[in-house]
């Protein structure tokens, strides 16, 4: 009737319930009551109990899944060890490591510092680390490893785990670091090089910030290693502040610097100007100094001046000796006698010193002026020389000089030294050309007379030769016949027949003598005309005037002379020796015709390689030049015996031809005729 509890204790009380009074079994009611509302709010109780134990178990449950999600979602390695060196628990990361590595899967309670396929040395490393951590040091170290020929960085972090106030194990951590320190290195290879590049190109750059006090002048300045080798100083050792900095400017330059900076901070803008800094050594560098203001995002405040110094000292003075270059050079352009033009590829002019402007109007009688085309400049008679020299040069960007004349505006020929250079930039391409002309006339006119010299030297050798000859043979001959002669008359045993023999040898003798004479009268005038002014000679006029003095003959013998001279009509030369030549040969071909057939005489010019070329040609019995060829313009050369003549003819023609400054050739065949080529200079 009693809860069992209490029935329990009541019997141990009262083992016979019969003895219970009415008040006592009233009280053990009410205290059975009150055990059976306990005993119901205590199973309400463990029930509440064993719901939160339940919710409890999931909770953890639900964190320990999360944190194993959580540490094998990385790629680092995660471990506990415990002081007996077995593993107590660790992330998919380190148990597919160490797989990989070894071939063993590892599981909890396995010894770490057993490992098969690991070094000996990397075991014992291993060790030393974990004896460390045990005796509840937390540390970090970095590794390196190559060991499979591949850079591996890695990074470990090794805690102790306690249990009150004792190392029971270590967590451990290690995470792959190599991509960090690749970059980390390129960027210090990046820093490094970026020192050397501002060193070699003594290039620096600097920033200050400009909100550390009001007053600017005592903010710091942070320079790279060459702003101070730039200002004279070793990096580092000089307190690098905006007052130090003006004390380094030269005192001239102080104005305008401090006036750049103020107006930059003033407008948050940019300033970029050169001025001078001295060295504590006293020695003054040039430098370009530029900054920019950075603002704050937000509150477009000036947060910081950035900016770079720039040695400029080279290229100042550089330039200060390239002006002083430029003008020396202008000064000597505009005193020089060579005229100097400037071409673009277009032959465009682009500049010209003082002489092309006076060579111009003196060659053309045109000005020239900037942008006009060199070409159109020109005199219409030189236009195509000029155009294929500027062509080969353009073209084939190889330099050229030719020599040329030209007629000035007083109608003289003068001389021209033309020189052409291709202008090529530091990449070889062609940037235009530069033309240079000296007036070479007195060289010309001196090198003619020292050659006109040397040719009359020449010619007075061999003239001395042939009066050598003359004098040993021609006057010599006669001269003995007449001692001889002489000395027989004188004898007074003499008959009269052989008196009036010797009386007639004596006169042929004298005769022989007096032709002699004339014949060498005859030379040396013709030297003498030489002096003569020379004029321009009209070809077809000179063969006119000699058709007409010897038309008896041309009619006689029905002689044909046919001309030509289209190519070079007339010639600069002495009037008489030019008539004399032409009139030796036209008579020559007809003395020396073919029996019974009409001599025909083709006399023509031409222009060949700046030369006046005349050639003679007839289809007379012609010369054996095999036999006779060193003989043909010889003194008292004959060739045909039974021909009248002396011998003189070619040999007047060829001393009046090189006494003119030209040259004669023979081209003869037996039978055929001959042709006579004279070339002189135009």
């Amino acid at each position: 009737m009693f809860n069992k509890l209490l029935n329990s204790q009541i019997k141990d009380i009262y083992p016979d319930l019969n003895i219970i009074s009415e008040k006592e079994l009233a009280l053990l009611k009410l205290i059975n009551e009150t055990y059976n509302a306990f005993e119901k709010k205590s199973e309400n109780l463990e029930l509440k109990l064993e719901d939160v134990h339940t919710e409890c178990a999931e909770k953890v449950e639900a964190v320990k899944r999360n944190t194993e999600a959580l540490i094998n979602s990385t790629d680092d390695m995660i471990w506990s060890i415990g002081r007996d060196r077995k593993l107590i628990a660790a992330n998919n990361s380190f148990i597919s490591t160490i797989k990989l590595l070894t071939g063993t899967i590892l599981k909890p309670g396995d010894y770490l510092t057993q490992l098969q396929g690991f070094s000996t040395e990397r075991l014992t490393k291993w060790d030393t680390y974990y004896k460390k951590v045990f005796a509840g040091e937390s540390f970090t170290v970095e590794e390196y490893d190559n060991s499979i020929g591949i850079e591996v960085w890695t990074e470990l972090s090794l805690q102790p785990i306690f249990d009150s106030d004792k190392v029971i194990g270590a967590s451990c951590f290690s995470k792959n670091i190599t991509e960090s320190k690749k970059t980390l290195e390129i960027i210090n290879q990046s820093e490094k090089m970026m020192a050397e590049a501002q060193r070699l190109a003594h290039f620096g750059s600097w920033e200050m910030n400009l909100i550390e006090t009001e007053d600017n002048l005592l903010n710091a300045l942070k320079w790279s290693d060459e702003v101070y080798r730039i200002f004279g100083y070793s990096p580092g050792v000089f307190e690098s502040s905006i007052k130090n900095f003006f004390d380094s400017v030269h005192p001239d330059d102080r104005v305008l610097v401090a006036d750049a900076i103020a107006q930059a901070l003033k407008e948050n803008s940019k300033y970029d100007i050169e001025h001078r800094v001295v060295r504590p050594n006293g020695e003054i560098r040039w430098v370009r100094d530029s900054a920019e203001i950075l603002l704050d995002k937000k509150t477009l405040s000036p947060t910081k001046m950035i900016g770079t110094v720039e040695d400029i000292t080279y290229r100042v003075e550089s330039e200060r000796a390239l002006k002083n270059a430029e003008a020396n050079l202008r000064n000597l352009l505009e005193n020089t006698d060579t005229a100097y033009v400037l071409l673009d590829k277009n032959a465009t002019i682009l500049s010209f010193n003082h002489m092309a402007k006076i060579m111009a109007q003196i060659q053309t009688g045109k000005s020239i002026h900037e942008g006009i085309n060199y070409i159109d400049i020109m005199p219409d008679y030189r236009k195509e020389e000029v155009r294929s020299k500027l062509d080969l040069v353009l073209q084939h960007v190889e330099k050229t000089s030719y020599e040329t004349t030209y007629i000035d505006d007083k109608g003289n020929e003068s001389w021209l030294f033309v020189s052409m250079h291709p202008i090529l930039n530091d990449e070889k391409n062609l940037l235009g050309l530069s033309v240079a002309a000296r007036n070479i006339t007195e060289l010309k006119v001196y090198e003619k007379e020292r050659s006109k010299i040397t040719k009359d030297l020449t010619q007075r050798n061999k003239d001395l030769e042939q009066f050598t000859y003359i004098v040993s043979h021609n006057l010599r001959a006669p001269l003995a016949s007449i001692l001889g002669l002489s000395s027989l008359l004188e004898r007074p045993d003499i008959s009269e027949e052989v008196r009036k023999e010797c009386l007639k040898g004596f006169v042929t003798s004298v005769k022989n003598l007096d032709n002699t004479i004339l014949d060498l009268n005859y030379i040396l005038q013709a030297k003498k005309e030489i002096g003569e002014k020379k004029e321009m000679v009209d070809f077809d006029d000179t063969v006119q005037k000699i058709k007409e003095s010897i038309n008896d003959i041309i009619v006689k013998e029905g002689a044909i002379i046919n001309t030509n001279f289209i190519a070079a009509e007339k010639i600069l030369a002495v009037k008489s020796y030019l008539y004399s030549i032409f009139y030796n040969l036209i008579s020559n071909s007809i003395k020396y015709r073919k029996v019974d057939v009409s001599p025909i005489i083709t006399i023509k010019s031409s222009y060949i390689n700046n030369k006046t070329v005349l050639f003679f040609s007839d289809n007379g019995i012609g010369i054996d030049l095999k036999e006779n060829g060193d003989k043909v313009f010889g003194l008292y050369k004959r060739f045909q015996t039974n021909i009248e003549g002396k011998g003189m003819g070619l040999y007047m023609v060829k001393t009046q031809v090189e006494t003119l400054g030209g040259k004669i050739s023979i081209v003869s065949d037996l039978g055929v005729g001959t042709e006579f080529t004279i070339e002189f200079d135009s």
